[in-house]
């Protein structure tokens, strides 16, 4: 008998936002260019906002704010965990036609969250784990399973842990693809005795 011990999920929902008018705005917003984190190097066309606390100097960020708010208590709520939390830092995502981005994870956080605003787009999730041998598939499980991709509509929003890695999927239609982005951290005191943590 297989018994599934440990799995690892995300929490994904549809949101009701101005969706239209926040995508309107982002394309106002100032860009850095991403440069490839491996080599061999090439144009990435990936950019990020040069402002990494969006969220509090945007004209929709408090309604977004609160969005997300509501969906980081189900989603924390749906993995079990009894604890406050804080969105600490938030920026915009905006991937060219032809590209997506690489493989990445967020240090430091314990959840990350992200909203799309439009498009039908995708996201990729790679399993946390220790590649010690490739062995071969034939059906895949909790176990086997190695790679998961969402695709995402207009509205969806989505929370994982901030370790997971994960990647922006190839943008193959003739728009620019935006998302706005943010980590979060547990709030509180965490722990017992000598791990005990209080975060304000």
């Amino acid at each position: 008998m297989r018994i599934s011990m440990f799995s690892q999920d995300v929490f994904i929902t549809q949101t009701n936002l101005k969706h239209k008018n926040i995508l309107k705005e982002l394309k106002k917003l100032k860009f850095n260019k991403v440069g490839s984190q491996t080599p061999p190097t090439f144009d990435t066309k990936q950019h990020i906002s040069e402002d990494f606390n969006v969220l509090n100097n945007f004209s929709y960020g408090k309604e977004i704010t609160l969005e997300m708010e509501k969906v980081l208590k189900l989603a924390i709520e749906s993995f079990g965990f009894n604890c406050d939390f804080y969105i600490v830092n938030s920026w915009v995502n905006k991937i060219e036609p032809g590209n997506y981005s690489e493989w990445h994870h967020h240090l430091n956080f314990w959840l990350s969250l992200v909203y799309y605003p439009h498009g039908t787009f995708s996201i990729s999730f790679a399993k946390h784990q220790m590649d010690y041998f490739d062995i071969p598939v034939k059906t895949q499980t909790t176990m086997s399973n190695t790679l998961h991709t969402f695709h995402v509509k207009e509205g969806a929003m989505i929370v994982f842990p901030s370790y997971l890695k994960h990647k922006i999927g190839y943008n193959d239609t003739n728009i620019d693809r935006y998302s706005i982005a943010a980590n979060i951290l547990p709030k509180g005191t965490i722990g017992v005795n000598d791990g005990k943590l209080t975060i304000a």
